[in-house]
């Protein structure tokens, strides 16, 4: 009798070692073991994971497979391994710049790249710090970020990114520098008025502008040919120069903009062309004592001032005149011919307030006199008593005292005595058909 015969599998135990890799690594080759062959069966082993190139760091597990001829033969046993993703090497950043080619006023944008060996960073905070200021932003699923930094100053600013660890990678930084070109500016050079009487004053009013944005600052430099008038500090972008006379025939203006750390120099591109009229020469008159207080009996004395007119020299003489002195008064100049040629001269006039006749002339007669004006009308009285009648003679010798008081008046001596008050003098001087007046207060006290 046939009795059936059973032929049991053989256990095949396929096993998965573990293996480990950094992040942004390819995949090792995986290594298996295989227990429980018989009969010298071989078998092909191998090894796959989920984790691919770009897995953050963790664990991924390793499934072994197993083939082979007889196989089906075996009850077979899978055991997995662990593959062990760590943190990828030291991340480098690489910071770029747009535009390439910045000028002051620009906005520049600075990107940063976080990489770890071939693979991007993603989730790093990034904190870019430009010239002292700083910002942030995060990378992302390329490793990548960007800030913008708005009116980088003109010159070579350093650009310093730096990354903070992840789990993929540990912190990491990179760094640049930022060219950025000064901007282009316009200066503007107006005149106060297209021309003007030769010596006259005129002002220029100064503006610089910028090509795009912003408000130069420092000085612009105003020339006449090749003359330097003055150099003006601008204010908000703006200022102006007062020139007091202009003497060339035309003015030929020009402005010269300085230029700062931020703003290119300029030239005005036309020159301003001012008209100057020749003048014609002429006098002024004035004085630095307007008032002047004295005493009856004492002296005054006014300074007076003549000079040239604005634009041409006065060189003919002046000569100085006053009216308005009260009665009895008198005046003296030193000197009284003056001539400013192209600059200004002075003059003394001194007033006399007071004229005594009696001590200027000495005219005060001795008593002497006196008694012989008072007794003329007596004389001969005796030798006439006799031929007048007695009216008459009454008549004659009141007539006689009259004569004799007005005798006394007359040479004893009189004065003109002004009286308290204010006067005004009016002073000119006189130069050929050219003429012109100022007056001063004369107060006696």
């Amino acid at each position: 009798m046939d009795v059936p015969l059973t032929v049991l599998k053989e256990p095949l135990t396929v096993t998965a070692e573990d293996a480990t890799r950094a992040y942004g690594e390819a995949n090792p080759t995986f290594t298996e073991t295989i227990t429980g062959a018989v009969n010298g069966d071989t078998f092909a082993v191998s090894g796959t994971t989920t984790a691919t190139v770009t897995s953050s760091a963790g664990k991924y597990p390793i499934a072994p497979a197993v083939t082979g001829i007889n196989l089906a033969n075996y009850t077979v046993t899978y055991s997995n391994g662990t593959l062990t993703v760590t943190a990828g090497t030291a991340a480098v950043v690489t910071v770029t710049s747009s535009p390439t080619n910045p000028v002051y006023g620009d906005a520049v944008t600075i990107s940063s790249t976080v990489m770890s060996g071939s693979q991007p960073v993603s989730g790093s905070l990034m904190t870019v710090t430009v010239v002292g200021l700083s910002y942030t932003c995060t990378t992302n699923a390329g490793g990548r970020c960007s800030i913008v930094a708005p009116g980088l100053p003109a010159g070579n600013d350093a650009v310093q990114a730096v990354s903070s660890s992840t789990s993929n990678a540990p912190a990491g930084k990179g760094s640049t520098t930022v060219m950025v070109a000064k901007q282009a500016t316009r200066v503007q050079l107006t005149p106060s008025a297209a021309s003007v009487q030769s010596g006259s004053p005129i002002t220029l009013a100064i503006k610089v502008t910028s090509a795009m944005n912003g408000i130069p600052t420092g000085d612009v430099t105003l020339f006449n040919e090749k003359e330097v008038l003055g150099v003006v500090t601008l204010s908000n972008g703006e200022g102006s120069l007062a020139i007091p006379a202009l003497t060339a025939t035309t003015s030929s203006l020009s402005a010269v903009y300085n230029g700062d750390t931020n703003y290119l120099s300029s030239t005005t591109a036309n020159t301003a062309g001012v008209e100057v009229i020749p003048g014609v020469a002429d006098f002024t008159i004035g004085s630095t004592t307007a008032t002047t207080s004295t005493s009856i009996g004492a002296a005054a004395v006014f300074t007076i001032t003549i000079g040239a007119a604005p634009g041409l020299p006065f060189n003919n003489p002046v000569v100085l005149t006053v009216t308005g002195l009260p009665a009895g008064m008198s005046s003296t100049f030193n000197p009284q011919m003056v001539t400013p040629a192209d600059g200004t001269v002075t003059s003394a006039m001194s007033v006399i307030p007071y004229l005594d006749l009696r001590s200027r002339n000495e005219r005060q007669l001795p008593y002497g006199a006196i008694a012989t004006c008072l007794l003329l009308p007596l004389l001969g009285i005796r030798r006439v008593r006799r031929s007048i009648p007695k009216g008459l003679l009454y008549v004659l010798l009141l007539s006689g005292a009259l004569g004799a008081t007005t005798m006394l008046t007359g040479c004893g001596g009189g004065a003109l005595r002004p009286t308290q008050g204010s006067y005004t003098l009016t002073v000119t001087g006189t130069s050929g058909s050219v003429q012109h007046s100022t007056t001063v207060t004369l107060k006696l006290q």
